[in-house]
């Protein structure tokens, strides 16, 4: 099996608006899905992956409660 890399890796944030900032302005990795999910026992959680070349990307989230 030949090495390739990794798909993604997710790492929590407590401000996607300036994890946003940094990562599409200072780091030029284009945002390329955002997913909203709810959980069961309440609130949201949200996930936002970047592109950061040759078929990887980093995601961060974002719990939000209710």
């Amino acid at each position: 099996m030949k090495k390739m890399g990794f798909n993604h890796i997710d790492l929590a944030t407590t401000d996607m608006k300036a994890t946003r900032a940094f990562y599409e302005g200072v780091m030029g990795f284009p945002c390329v899905r955002t997913d909203v999910l709810e959980i069961e026992a309440g609130g949201t959680s949200e996930h936002v992956f970047f592109d950061c070349g040759n078929g990887q990307m980093i995601s961060f989230s974002l719990m939000i409660a209710q």
